[in-house]
C-alpha cells in the first residue's frame, strides 16, 4: 500500500532544507536545530524514518559546527538525507504511487479536468468570435 505519511514527511522536510539553503550563513544554525527538533531528532512531530548511522552523522556535523565552528552551519548539512529521501521516493514511493488508487484517481482527475477547461476554452472562444456590435 502507498505509505501517504512518511512521504509527507519526507516533502515538508526536503522543503524546509531547500529554505535552511536560501538563509544567511550567519543565521544557518538556529534553522538547522529547529529542522533537526522538528524531523531528526528521536520523537520528533515529524520523525523522519531514516537509519540511526545517518540520523547520528547528521547531528554530530551539527554538533560540531556549534561548538568548534562558532555556530557556523554548513550549507549541505542535511545533503545526506535529503538524496537519501529522494532516492527512497525515486524508487520506493514512486513506484508504489503509480500502482495504487491514489494515481488512477489523479489521472481521471486530470482527464475531467482537461475536458472541463477545454468545454469552458471552446464556450468562451466562440463567443469571443463574434463582432460586437454584431447584433445591435
Amino acid at each position: 500500500m502507498f505509505c501517504l505519511f512518511f512521504l509527507t514527511e519526507n516533502l515538508i522536510f526536503i522543503d524546509s532544507v531547500i529554505g535552511y539553503r536560501y538563509c544567511a550563513s550567519d543565521s544557518r544554525c538556529p534553522v538547522a536545530a529547529q529542522v533537526i527538533a522538528n524531523f531528526i531528532k528521536l520523537g520528533a512531530p515529524a520523525e523522519l524514518n531514516i537509519s540511526a548511522d545517518l540520523r547520528e552523522a547528521v547531528l554530530n556535523e551539527f554538533f560540531t559546527a556549534v561548538t568548534e565552528r562558532n555556530s557556523q552551519c554548513s550549507e549541505g548539512l542535511f545533503d545526506k538525507i535529503t538524496d537519501h529521501l529522494l532516492l527512497q521516493l525515486q524508487s520506493e514511493h514512486w513506484p508504489r504511487f503509480l500502482e495504487s488508487k491514489y494515481y488512477e484517481q489523479a489521472i481521471i482527475t486530470t482527464a475531467l479536468s482537461a475536458v472541463n477547461n477545454n468545454g469552458n476554452h471552446s464556450n468562451t472562444s466562440s463567443s469571443s468570435d463574434s463582432p460586437r456590435g454584431a447584433h445591435s
